[in-house]
Order: structure tokens, then sequence, then C-alpha cells
């Protein structure tokens, strides 16, 4: 009898987001009202919780998306929308490593998917830009350390000068490090555009 029920409100939700889809609210409504209702019956069901999962997506409750994909993963080990979509939620959240390495795993079960393809190239650029972002927060803080130590009149100006060798050190070190991560940028691209998916992650 609960299966019966699952299987009554799983039906209700592909009618009933058809119905609600354009209202505002709908994808909260459709969530609630179905896919969790369907889940009290049935809580073995893989697709209800990718379904869910979409909604959360959609309503960008990205957090709640990847506990959703969790399930439907741990349920369906090759389930291919739950580790694309868990991929969007943690891209969301801009933990984009996590996210290259689920669109890397769904395209590893469905290779010719040409959105997941783009979404991991996409990834893969935001996580090289976040990384560069990162160094340059950190060269920022350096140059602001500098002038600090500039206008301390205790520094003898031996200790200057070798403060300055450092710094210029360090400078040349970021430069280092920025290029290096264009290259790998680049060199990501190049390995995406060949299909060599766990290379691409492996470079960033």
């Amino acid at each position: 009898a609960n299966r019966a029920m699952a299987n009554f409100f799983f039906f209700k939700q592909k009618t009933a987001y058809e119905m609600l889809r354009s209202l505002v609210g709908s994808e909260m409504c459709i969530r609630d009202r179905f896919y969790t209702k369907s889940l009290n019956f049935n809580p073995n069901a893989a697709a209800t919780y990718a379904n869910r999962a979409m909604a959360n997506l959609k309503l960008k409750y990205y957090s709640e998306c990847v506990v959703d994909c969790n399930k439907a993963i741990d349920l369906q080990k090759d389930y291919v929308k739950a580790y694309h979509r868990r991929g969007k939620a943690y891209e969301g959240m801009k933990k984009y490593l996590l996210a290259c390495k689920d669109f890397q795993q769904a395209l590893k079960l469905e290779k010719e998917n040409k959105e997941m393809k783009e979404d991991l190239e996409q990834c893969t650029k935001k996580l090289t830009e976040a990384e560069k972002q990162e160094l340059q927060n950190e060269q920022q803080g350096f140059k602001r350390m500098k002038i600090v130590e500039e206008d301390d009149d205790d520094d003898d100006e031996e200790q200057q000068q070798e403060n300055g060798q450092v710094q210029g050190n360090q400078g040349q070190n970021f430069d280092d490090q920025l290029k290096r991560l264009d290259d790998e940028a680049e060199a990501a691209k190049s390995l995406l555009s060949r299909g060599s998916y766990s290379e691409a992650i492996e470079t960033v």
C-alpha cells in the first residue's frame, strides 16, 4: 500500500510540476507537497531524492540539495543526475573543487553529455580564478605589511634593506605563482577539450 501511495505521489510530481512551475514559490510547493510526501511512503526512492534535490537547487538551498543527492547516490551509485546536481550545489556554495569532482564523476557515467562538459569547463575556470584571487589577496596583505614596516622609525637602515630584499623576493614569488595558475588553466582547458577530465582536475 505504501509503495502504491509513493507511486501515486511520484506521478503527481510530474503533472504538478507542469502546472505549478510558472507560479511564484512553485518549487517549494512541489518539494514539500509531493517529493517529501512521496518519501514518507517510500524512503528508498532514489529518483525522488534526486527530484527534491533539483527543487532545492532551484531554490538555492544548496546544503539541502547536497544532502538529498548524497541519499540518492547511496541508494543508486551510478545516478548521473545526482552527481550533476550535487556538483551544481557545490558550485553555488563556491566549493569549486568538490563541484569539479562531481561533474567529472557524472561525465564518467555519461561521457557525451554536453551540458556537463560545459559545467566542468566553467567550474574549472572558476576554481583557477578563485586560487588566483586568494594569491592576490595574500599579496595585498603583504603590501600593507610592507607599508607599516617602512613607517617604523625603529628599524635601522640595514634591517630595512634586508626587509626590502625579502619583500622583493616575496613579490616575485607571487608573480611566479600567478603565472603558474594561468599556465595550469590553459593546460586544464586543453585537457577538457580532449575529454581528459581526471587529468584536467589534477592539473588545477
